[in-house]
């Protein structure tokens, strides 16, 4: 099963989940390793 994702975030960090979640909200799709 292959899935494509827009951001990939290593590490959840503050800053690493910001990212994520503001990425998230304009409609990224978004994973956090």
């Amino acid at each position: 099963m292959e899935q494509i994702f827009d951001l990939v975030v290593l590490g959840a960090g503050s800053g690493g989940l910001a990212a994520a979640k503001r990425a998230a909200r304009y409609g990224a799709k978004v994973a956090i390793v």
